[in-house]
C-alpha cells in the first residue's frame, strides 16, 4: 500500500508539472542527475543514470547539463605556423607581455597584434619552453643550448662570450634561488643546478660564467633505465618524474640536497600536463590520469588507452673515449688513452734520417733538355716507426754531373709512390761541377706530401733531377746518398693535416635531427667536420659527405636513420717546424626518437576545472580536450570531453585563458562567447541504455517530459534509439527566456531498452537541461532482441 500511493505521489508531481495526466500502469525513469559525466569503461546498459556513455561539448558539474563556452581570436602573426607555447612574462613595473613560440621561432607581444621578434631555428622537433628566472625569461627544449630573454637581447648559454655552459635540459624550474635542469641527452637521471654564490663569496646569476660548476648535480634514480619526464614544484618542494617513478628533492644546500623516491610504480608522461590544483598534482602517467598517486581516470579508460603518452625521446650519440674512436678509420690521426683524437705525431720529431740509394755508393739519373720521369729510390738507414706520419721538409744532398750539362737550374721532385702526390724545389747550381758538391733543398712548410714510416721503410720515397733549361747535350746527374750520414739526409716533420672517419652509426628512427656539436680546440689550425646519411649502412658509402658546422642543426632526410661523420685538421707550424696540432676531445649527435613534440598532452587549472589536451593515435595531429570537474561535484573525477578546440598549448593571465592553434599562428581566448571563432558549438548528452529495471522484458515508451533553459532561438533535438537501434530524431523549439517543460510526443516505441541523445548544434545556442523524464509502461512480453 505505501509502495502504491508513493507511486502516486511521484507521477502526480510530474502530472502537476507538466499538466498531462498520465496513463494508470504509466512509470517513469528520471534523469536529473549529470554529475558522473563520461563513462566508457562499462556496457551503456549497466551505468548509473548520472553518467552518460558520450558526451561532448558539455559541462555537467554545476547541477545541470550544460552547453560549453567558446572561443574567439585574439591575435595571430604570419610568421608562427602553429603555436606549441604561450607563456607571460611578469616585467617589474606591472605590465605582462608573452612569449610565444612554434618551437622554432619566438615571438614577444603584449596585445598579439603587435610583435618583437625574440629567436629562431630552435630545433623544431623539440618542444620549446619559457619559464621566468628573476627577470628574465629561459628557454630550453634538450637539444639546443638554453637561451635567455630580458625583454631585449637573446642570450645563448653555450661557453661562449663569458655566457655558462649550460647543459642542454628539457625541463627547468626556478627552486630555492636556483636554476635546475633535468632531461638531459645521454644523462636520464642527471638533474642540475645553479650555484648562487662563488667559492670567494660573491653572489652570482643564475646566467653568470661561474654558475653552473659540473659538481652541482643530484640523481634522480640512476640505472633505473627510466627517462626524466618532468620537473615541477608540489607542496613547497622540488619534484622529477621519471617514467615510472617520481622523487622529491630535499635538503636546502648542495651539500645535502638529495633526490628520494616518493612514488614507485607511478610515473608522469608528460611535464605540461602537470596541474596543481585543490592541493593535489594532476598529470598524465603512462597508465592513465592521476591526482597524486591515485589514478582517476578509470571510468574512461578506453579513451585514456588512445592517448599518445610516450616520450618525444632526444638521444644523443657520442664519440668521448679512445675506444669510441678506435671504431673509426685514422688517417695522420690517433687517438689519445684519455680520449683526444688528434694528428699523429704529435710527440714525434725525426730529423737527420740517413738516406741510400739501394743501387750503390751514389744514384744516378739521366736528364735531358725535357723533365724526365725517372726516379730514384732513397731510403733511410734505420727502420722509421710505421706509425708515425711525415712531411719531407730539408733534403740534403751531393750531387755532380758529368760534364756535358749545359745548364744552370734544376729542380728536384719528391714523389709518395703510393698516393702519387709529389711537391718540387728548385735550386740553382751553376756551380756544378764534375766533382760532388753540397745541395740543400728545401720545401715550402705548406706543401702537403706525406709520408707515414711504412712508407717510408719500403722505398716509396722518390726522388726525381730534371733540368729546366734547354741545352744540346745529354746531362747525367749523380747523385751522392750512400754511406754517410753527414753527406746525405733527409729533415723530416710530423704532418700536420690528418683525417678521421667514424664508424657508421644506427639509429632507431628519427622524428627530427638535433644538433652536431663538439668539443674541440684548434690551438691556431682548422677543423672541418663532415657528415652523411643513408637508409642503409651499405649504401651510406656511396652519398656525399656534407660540410658540417659544430652546433648547428642537421638537415638530414628523417627517413635517413644511418648516419657517419668524418673530419679533417691542419695543424700549424712554429719556429724550427715545430708543429702544433688540433685536438678534439668529443663528437655529440642528437636526435629526437618517438612521437613529436606536439602530440604531448598539455594541462592547466581554468576555473577550478583541470583542462587536459591530448593527441590520440589514430590522429595525432588533431586534439581532444577533457575536463574534469569541480572538486564540489557529486563526483568529483567525473570527466567531460570537448570537441573542436583544437590546442596545442594553454596559458592563462588575470581573467583571461588563452590557447594557442596547432596548425596556425593564431593565439585564442578560450570559454568565451558562444561559438568556437564563428562555428556552432555541437553539444551532445548522451543517456544511458536505459533498461527500467530488466533487459528481458519489452517496455512500452510513452513520452519525454524535458525540463530545461530557453534560449532566444533555441532548438533541441532528441534522439531516440530503440534496442541500440538506428536513431529518429524529434525537433522542438525551446526559443525564449527563462524555463520550458516540454512534452515530446510521437515517441511512442516498444523495446527493452531506450537511448536518448540530446542535442544543440546551431550557431550561439546553448543546451541548458535540467531534467530528462521517460514515461514507460510495463509488459510481460519477452522477446528475441
Amino acid at each position: 500500500m505505501k509502495r502504491f500511493l508513493l507511486l502516486i505521489g511521484i507521477l502526480g508531481s510530474v502530472s502537476g508539472l507538466f499538466g498531462a495526466n498520465l496513463p494508470e500502469r504509466a512509470q517513469q525513469e528520471t534523469i536529473n542527475d549529470f554529475s558522473g559525466g563520461l563513462n566508457t569503461l562499462y556496457p551503456a546498459q549497466k551505468i548509473a543514470n548520472n553518467y552518460s556513455p558520450f558526451i561532448r561539448n558539455v559541462f555537467i558539474d554545476e547541477g545541470i547539463a550544460e552547453t560549453v563556452n567558446g572561443y574567439t581570436v585574439l591575435g595571430s602573426s604570419r610568421v608562427l605556423n602553429k603555436i606549441t607555447g604561450v607563456f607571460p612574462y611578469n616585467l617589474e613595473d606591472g605590465t605582462v607581455y608573452f612569449l610565444v613560440t612554434d618551437s622554432s621561432v619566438t615571438l614577444e607581444t603584449r596585445d598579439f597584434a603587435s610583435w618583437t621578434f625574440v629567436s629562431s631555428n630552435s630545433n623544431s622537433g623539440a618542444l620549446l619552453t619559457w619559464f621566468q628566472v628573476r627577470n628574465k625569461m629561459w628557454g630550453v627544449n634538450g637539444v639546443d643550448f638554453p637561451i635567455t630573454w630580458d625583454h631585449t637581447t637573446k642570450t645563448i648559454l653555450n661557453g661562449t662570450g663569458g655566457t655558462p655552459n649550460v647543459p642542454k635540459f628539457k625541463y627547468g624550474e626556478y627552486y630555492d634561488d636556483r636554476v635546475w635542469g633535468f632531461g638531459i641527452p645521454g644523462a636520464a637521471s642527471d638533474l642540475y643546478f645553479t650555484s648562487v654564490i662563488t667559492t670567494d663569496s660573491v653572489v652570482i646569476a643564475p646566467d653568470d660564467s661561474r654558475a653552473w660548476p659540473a659538481i652541482n648535480a643530484v640523481y634522480a634514480g640512476r640505472g633505473d633505465g627510466t627517462n626524466g619526464t618532468s620537473l615541477f614544484v608540489y607542496d613547497g618542494r622540488l619534484r622529477a618524474g621519471k617514467e615510472k617513478s617520481i622523487y622529491t628533492i630535499t635538503g636546502d644546500d648542495p651539500s645535502n640536497y638529495r633526490a628520494v623516491k616518493e612514488e614507485s610504480g607511478v610515473g608522469i608522461a608528460s611535464d605540461e600536463s602537470i596541474v596543481i590544483l585543490d592541493q593535489n598534482f594532476n598529470s598524465v602517467g603512462p597508465d592513465g590520469i592521476y591526482s597524486n598517486a591515485e589514478r582517476i581516470s578509470d571510468l574512461i579508460t578506453p579513451d585514456v588507452d588512445t592517448f599518445v603518452k610516450s616520450q618525444s625521446n632526444i638521444l644523443s650519440n657520442t664519440w668521448e673515449s679512445q675506444a669510441d674512436f678506435a671504431k673509426g678509420q685514422f688517417f695522420g690521426s690517433t687517438a689519445t688513452a684519455d680520449g683526444i683524437l688528434t694528428q699523429n705525431g704529435s710527440s714525434v720529431s725525426i730529423n737527420n734520417i740517413s738516406a741510400v740509394a739501394p743501387a750503390g755508393s751514389f744514384l744516378q739519373i739521366n736528364s735531358s733538355t725535357t723533365v724526365q720521369t725517372d726516379y730514384g729510390v732513397m731510403t733511410p738507414t734505420f727502420t722509421v716507426n710505421s706509425t708515425f706520419f711525415v712531411q719531407p721538409r730539408t733534403v740534403t744532398l751531393w750531387m755532380r754531373h758529368n760534364g756535358t750539362c749545359t745548364g744552370n737550374q734544376w729542380y728536384a721532385m719528391i714523389r709518395n709512390s703510393v698516393t702519387r702526390n709529389q711537391v718540387s724545389a728548385g735550386f740553382a747550381s751553376n756551380n756544378l761541377t764534375t766533382s760532388f758538391s753540397k745541395v740543400s733543398l728545401s720545401w715550402n712548410r705548406d706543401d702537403f706530401l706525406m709520408f707515414d714510416g711504412t712508407q717510408l721503410n719500403t722505398g716509396k720515397f722518390e726522388i726525381n733531377i730534371a733540368t729546366v733549361t734547354d741545352g744540346d747535350n745529354m746531362c747525367v746527374l749523380d747523385v751522392y746518398a750512400a754511406t754517410d750520414a753527414a753527406n746525405a739526409t733527409i729533415f723530416l716533420v710530423p704532418g700536420i693535416n690528418a683525417q678521421f672517419m667514424s664508424e657508421v652509426s644506427t639509429l632507431a628512427s628519427v622524428t627530427s635531427w638535433g644538433i652536431f656539436d663538439s668539443l674541440r680546440e684548434t690551438n691556431g689550425g682548422t677543423i672541418n667536420f663532415f657528415t652523411r646519411t643513408s637508409t642503409s649502412a651499405v649504401n651510406i658509402t656511396t652519398k656525399t659527405w656534407e660540410p658540417t658546422n659544430a652546433g648547428v642543426t642537421l638537415s638530414a632526410p628523417l627517413i635517413n636513420n644511418y648516419i657517419q661523420w668524418a673530419a679533417t685538421m691542419t695543424g700549424t707550424r712554429s719556429g724550427n717546424d715545430i708543429p702544433t696540432f688540433n685536438t678534439i676531445d668529443n663528437v655529440t649527435i642528437d636526435h629526437v626518437q618517438g612521437v613529436g613534440a606536439i602530440a604531448r598532452a598539455i594541462g592547466i587549472d581554468w576555473k577550478n576545472r583541470y583542462w587536459l589536451s591530448v593527441s590520440t593515435i589514430g590522429d595525432t595531429s588533431k586534439r581532444q580536450i577533457y575536463v574534469k570537474s569541480r572538486i564540489t561535484n557529486k563526483v568529483p573525477d567525473a570527466w567531460m570531453p570537448i570537441d573542436g578546440m583544437d590546442m596545442c598549448a594553454f596559458a592563462k593571465s588575470g581573467d583571461v585563458f588563452y590557447g594557442g592553434s596547432c596548425s596556425t599562428g593564431i593565439v585564442y581566448r578560450l570559454d568565451y562567447g558562444t561559438n568556437f571563432d564563428g562555428r556552432a558549438i555541437s553539444s551532445i548528452y548522451k543517456t544511458p541504455s536505459l533498461t527500467f529495471g530488466s533487459t528481458f522484458f519489452d517496455k512500452e515508451i510513452m513520452k519525454y517530459l524535458v525540463h530545461g533553459e530557453k534560449n532566444t532561438g533555441g532548438v533541441l533535438t532528441v534522439g531516440t534509439s530503440i534496442n541500440g537501434g538506428s536513431v529518429t530524431n524529434s525537433t522542438f523549439s525551446v526559443s525564449g527566456t527563462g524555463l520550458f517543460n516540454r512534452i515530446v510526443e510521437g515517441v511512442r516505441n516498444k523495446g527493452k531498452t531506450l537511448d536518448l541523445t540530446f542535442t544543440e548544434s546551431d550557431l550561439d545556442q546553448k543546451m541548458r537541461l535540467h531534467e530528462i523524464f521517460v514515461i514507460w509502461e510495463p509488459t510481460q512480453v519477452l522477446s528475441n532482441k
